[in-house]
């Protein structure tokens, strides 16, 4: 597969994820498509493209020959024959996606409030006015020790089970 064919098809996989609206670019507009490529690319090596290609090759068409009923056949297909690969696939997509600017721009416009780089004002928060019973657990989980309450162990027992110390590099 080369370089050109492999771009085209990222482009028309990612926007069958991400096909936009009115409001929301579909993914190829935004540069998703490169992201997600690299990612597949570090994690899977070059011959991802290929491989992704024959997966998705419907009929003897390749991807970008589909319509888009069948692009997305294909891709549940590829969902249900391979979902640790098509997970990664998937939030790929949605991160690399959902980080551009005209997205981010597009969240804003939605009425959202959006901070996309959350220092040094941090993340808006509302008020927070404590119910006793409402803002509680009703099974209380986890504890807290304060630290002079904290005792050593003797941990000699464990010394047979060879375990790293984090001294071995010294």
């Amino acid at each position: 597969m080369n370089p050109t064919e492999s771009a085209k098809m990222m482009a028309a996989v990612c926007d069958a994820l991400l096909p936009g609206d009115g409001l929301f670019p579909k993914a190829s507009l935004t540069g998703t498509q490169a992201v997600v490529a690299n990612r597949l690319g570090e994690r899977y090596g070059g011959v991802i493209f290929a491989n992704l290609s024959e997966d998705l090759t419907v009929e003897r068409r390749g991807f970008t020959e589909l319509s888009n009923e069948e692009r997305v056949a294909a891709l549940r297909k590829l969902a249900t024959e391979k979902p640790e690969f098509f997970g990664y696939l998937l939030t790929a997509a949605y991160l690399a996606y959902y980080a551009t600017p005209p997205v981010i721009e597009a969240i804003r416009l939605d009425g959202h409030i959006y901070n996309d780089a959350p220092q040094p004002l941090g993340y808006e928060l509302k008020p927070f006015s404590f119910t006793p019973g409402l803002d509680l657990p009703l099974v209380p989980r986890g504890w807290f020790k304060w630290t002079d309450m904290v005792q050593r162990i003797d941990i000699v027992s464990l010394a047979e089970l060879d375990l790293p110390t984090g001294r071995e590099r010294a």
